[in-house]
């Protein structure tokens, strides 16, 4: 009797430390293995950003031209497409803009006033009419991690302030990527950085 009674104690204590071992595996499962599994599925995006501006002269006198080169990157995966504008508000025409150098799988499209473009990051979507030059330059696809310039002379037609509005967009467009997030928006109501050089009267 007292060896069946140790038999059935034995019996329960094999049990209850089998309980006690899954329990511990699940939930170092639970606290290691699960969290890395849901990180794994999370979606990555490209992430634009525009890495650097380099504008040859900040003050010019009326008559002269500056270059602006403007360097795009990728901090994140790779995208279907992403494009890299810069546009100028104080111009009336293309005339005075020209594409100096590039290294973009296709090469920049130079914008004229009056030109059918996109808008609200909805693309061909929600098109209006360009009321300044721009010009578009862009990667299809765009390589996580990679970055890409283009170099433009500009001869400002007017004394003053001369603006010039940079930006990055992720294809297919959406309300998280583009660069930058918030701040000056520009004719096809998106966000914009603003530079500007000083034009003076000879």
């Amino acid at each position: 009797m007292a060896d069946s009674k140790s038999l059935g104690f034995k019996k329960k204590t094999v049990i209850v430390t089998g309980i006690v071992i899954l329990l511990a595996v699940y939930f170092t499962s639970a606290s290691y293995f699960f969290p890395q599994f849901y990180l794994s599925l999370v979606q990555q995006y490209p992430r634009p950003v525009i890495s650097d501006v380099k504008i040859s002269n900040s003050t010019i006198h009326l008559g002269q031209s500056f270059e602006i080169t403007v360097v795009g990157t990728n901090k994140g995966v790779t995208s279907d497409m992403q494009t890299l504008s810069v546009s100028f508000p104080n111009m009336t025409g293309v005339e005075g803009i020209s594409i100096k150098d590039d290294n973009f799988t296709q090469h920049p499209v130079i914008i004229n006033t009056g030109q059918e473009v996109g808008s609200h990051y909805q693309g061909t979507q929600y098109p209006v009419y360009s009321q300044y030059p721009a010009v578009e330059s862009y990667n299809r696809p765009w390589e996580g991690g990679a970055s890409h310039a283009v170099s433009i002379d500009v001869t400002p037609e007017y004394a003053g302030k001369f603006l010039i509005f940079v930006k990055s967009v992720v294809l297919p467009r959406s309300d998280i990527i583009h660069y930058p997030m918030n701040g000056t928006e520009d004719q096809q109501s998106e966000y914009v950085l603003p530079y500007s050089v000083n034009v003076v009267n000879p």
